[in-house]
Formats: structure tokens, sequence, C-alpha cells
């Protein structure tokens, strides 16, 4: 409401209008100027009314001034509600969600740790969740000028995330680079075959085994160095005193040898030289990710139905493919098949919370810049509550299509599922799921589709991280959001030579 700038009771004559006043001088109506001009927007609240040449500043009466401060900031919102959904799904599935959560359920009691996960999930990550978008809508600023606006003093929080963020994003754009890497090489297979299926190459070893050749010998086996000549009865060399002690995949050796070349750096001052082709990859990503953040949201918001909606649609292809393997029951019975006795101990607890927070990404603020391009009034729970159940759920799904995949190589390699679980992390993304669709039909498309996947999933969460980055600067050192190109240069210019 307006006060009237006289002190007497009763009705008085102001620029704007007539103005009723009581007892306690409050105005109780408003009767305003058929001359008045009112300037604001949806998104404003009314600061100024205006009548010909002359301007009165009014009081409103509002339960949060500093409400009316915030959403006076001139701001972009997103221009479909679906596209900051699709932005926060994209950040929240990342490699932790294909690569590291079926191992870990695996690990800790299987169908069990849904269990800690759910709880954790209910109770500790969806409120985090809700937390940033609730703080970021409602400040309508990034997480560092959310920290100055709770306390000043810890507004150093606010730069520890943009740095963490700046970390981050340089491992998983190196991450990415790897996936491009395979992704070229898969078409390799259009021609002759996968480069990783099989051991005549330059990279390979004598202790190399072809991908579909470990259904006939055991991953490791011990050769002596001399065979015994029944005829003679005398101990001849063999292979000349060289001998193999592990049998090494070839998809393995050409992850270690061909991509990372770890065989040409013999210890830390010695790194080895710089791979050209990994270069040539980030150089790449650099220039989309720069591309897809050079007008702010704006662009954002076109590019997130790229990174988010097709690697779902590849991910449930992948799930209908492996479970119509031969041997994806026993794969996905190990999966499932529950350790209750494990629920009594805190490692799987400790497990479960590591899941839940990494998986998420709550904490580094880029839930934070993400809601505050929404609407003041939008209903941040649900989207909270709808993010987090995304992620559940395909991390879920993941887990299905890795071990209907690996129920199917233990069947025709003649081993157990847990003989083939050899590795996790990034070895199953880059090892194990390459193998796998080494020994299956149409192993290049299959390989194109998963790399492919891959790369936008891991795109999606470095967009939103360098975003994240990039509001925060904007926020903090310019007056506004609109000078999103500078802001877009440095963080990316700053990344490239150290992602190398």
């Amino acid at each position: 409401m307006a006060t009237a700038p006289s002190d007497k009771q009763g009705k008085q004559k102001t620029a704007i209008g007539d103005v009723d006043l009581d007892n306690d001088n409050e105005c109780t109506r408003l009767t305003l100027s058929p001359n008045l001009k009112v300037t604001g927007d949806e998104n404003r609240r009314v600061t100024t009314m205006e009548v010909g040449t002359t301007t009165e500043s009014v009081n409103l009466s509002i339960s949060d001034k500093q409400a009316m401060q915030q959403t006076s900031i001139q701001r972009d919102t997103w221009k479909h509600k679906v596209e900051f959904i699709l932005a926060a799904i994209g950040y929240a599935i990342g490699f932790s969600t294909i690569g590291r959560f079926p191992m870990t359920v695996y690990m800790n009691g299987g169908s069990a740790f849904f269990i800690p996960y759910f709880v954790l999930l209910l109770f500790g990550g969806l409120p985090l969740v809700y937390m940033e978008f609730a703080l970021g809508q409602y400040h309508r600023s990034s997480g560092l000028t959310v920290w100055k606006h709770i306390c000043p003093l810890i507004k150093g929080v606010g730069y520890a995330t943009v740095l963490i963020n700046f970390m981050t994003a340089m491992f998983y754009n190196t991450i990415i680079s790897w996936a491009v890497y395979y992704l070229v090489a898969s078409f390799n297979g259009l021609r002759t075959e996968l480069p990783w299926r099989s051991c005549n190459h330059t990279w390979n070893t004598r202790c190399c085994i072809d991908a579909d050749v470990n259904q006939y010998f055991r991953k490791s086996a011990i050769v002596t160095e001399k065979l015994l000549d029944s005829t003679n009865m005398l101990a001849t060399p063999f292979l000349n005193g060289r001998y193999c002690s592990r049998l090494v995949y070839s998809t393995e050796e050409y992850f270690y040898r061909r991509l990372q070349e770890v065989d040409k750096a013999d210890e830390f001052n010695n790194l080895g030289s710089i791979k050209w082709e990994l270069v040539l990859s980030l150089l790449v990503i650099f220039i989309f990710v720069y591309f897809a953040l050079w007008k702010g949201i704006k662009s954002l918001g076109k590019v997130v139905w790229i990174t988010t909606i097709p690697p779902y649609a590849i991910l449930i292809c992948l799930l209908i493919r492996g479970v119509t393997l031969s041997g994806s029951s026993i794969g996905i019975q190990h999966y499932l098949q529950p350790n209750m006795e494990l629920l009594k101990s805190f490692s799987i607890w400790n497990a479960a919370a590591n899941q839940v927070f990494f998986s998420l990404g709550s904490g580094f603020g880029a839930f934070l810049a993400l809601s505050s391009y929404n609407k003041f009034h939008n209903n941040c729970c649900r989207d909270a509550f709808l993010t987090s159940s995304i992620n559940f759920v395909t991390s879920i799904l993941s887990g299905f299509v890795i071990f209907s995949m690996l129920g199917h190589m233990a069947v025709i390699s003649h081993k157990s599922v847990k003989q083939v679980i050899q590795d996790s992390g990034l070895e199953i993304v880059f090892i194990v799921y390459p193998h796998i669709i080494a020994l299956m039909g149409w192993s290049t498309l299959w390989s194109i589709l998963f790399f492919a996947m891959v790369i936008t999933f891991g795109i999606g969460t470095t967009l939103i991280m360098f975003e994240s980055i990039i509001t925060s600067l904007c926020d903090e050192f310019t007056a506004s959001t609109t000078s999103h190109q500078t802001g877009t240069t440095l963080p990316r210019a700053h990344s490239f030579p150290i992602c190398q």
C-alpha cells in the first residue's frame, strides 16, 4: 500500500491520487489518478508511480523487502519450464550414474543397497536439492552471490564452489575427450572391425588375447619358461625365456596402451608426449560448449534438448538389447540378489551416502545457478522431487543394462559373473562395455550409440558446471548478466591448457 506524505487524518490529495487515512495515519484506500503511469513488468514489484513530469516514490507493504529487491533485478528466465528440468536432469545424470552406481550396488548387498540409498536420498539428497532450488530462485542469483546475501562472512564458500566446479569440469572434459576418441575409432568398424576387438595392432603386447578368444582361455595364466621334450627327456627353452604371468584383453590394452599410452610414461616427471588426437577431441568439446553457452540460458535451453533426451533413448535401446542377450537373466540376478546382513554394516550406508550426494551433484552450486533463472513463484519443490526421482530411476536402469550384458559375457566365456567383473568406475565405461559390445552382433552400431550416449551425458553435466561458473562471475563482477560472451570465454580459455 502507499503512505501519504501528510500526517493528517482523512482524505488527502497526492500526485498519484486520493488517499484515505485512518487514526494511525495508515492508508485504507488509494484512488489512483487516471493519468497515472506505472513502471514495472510481470516479475517486478512497482517502486515508482509517475504523473506527467512529477514522480513520487511510494512505500510498498510487502512481507519481505529483500524479496522486492531481488525480484526487481533484470534477469533472463527460462523460455519453457521443461528446459530447466532437462538442464537439471542432464547435470545430475553423469558418469557416476552409468558407471559407478551399478558396481556400487553389486559390491554392497545387491538390491539391499536400494534401502539405504532411498532413505538417504529421501532425507538427505532431496532436501539439499530443494534447498538449492529455493535459494537460487528466491535470491535470483548464483552460488557466489547467494552466500553473500545469507552471511557475508562465509562468502568464501561461494568462491570454493566456483573453484570446485572449475576443477570438476576439467576432469569431465578429459573423460568426454576419451569418449570422443572411442566414438571416432568406432567408425573404423564400418571398414574392418573395432580396433579393440583383436590384438593385431602395433600397441598390443605378446600377452594380449582377442576379445572373442577369452571364451577358451582364463584371464590369468602362468606359463613355464621351459617345456619337457618327451622324446629326449630334456628341458628345452620356451619362448626364449620370455613368458606372460597375466593375459590381457585387447580392450584393456587399447585403453591403457593406445589411448593413454601409459607404457611411454615411466615416472611422474616423464608423463609422455602430448597426444594430439585427444587435444583435437578436447578442442571440439570446448568449441561446442562455448557456443552452447554463448547466449546464456537462451542457447542453453535449446541445447539441453539434445544432451538429455537422445541419450535416454539410447539407454533404453541398450536395455532392450541387453535383456534379449543369452545369459542376461544370470547377470540381472547377481545385480538384484539381496544380502540383508550388510544393512547392519556402516560401510553400506557410507557407500549409499557417497553415491547419493555425488550422483545428484548437490552442493556444487549448479542447482543454484539454474534455479536463479526461474520465475519467483515457480514450484521448486516439485522440480526437486522430479529431478531426484528421475536420477534414481536412471541409476537403476543403468544397472540393468550393464549386468544383463555381463551375464551374457559370463555365459559365452564359461565363467561366473563374479569372474568377469574385474573393473569398476571408468574402466566399466572404457573397458568392460567395449569388450561386451565387441562380442555382440552389429557391434559397430552399438559402439557408436553407446559412446554417443556417454558424450551427451558428459556434456550435459559439464555444460551446467560452466554455466554455474559463468553466472557466478557475471552476478558478482558485472552489472547485468547480458555479457555472457565474455564470461564464457574466460573459464574456457583457462581450462583448455590445464585439461591437456
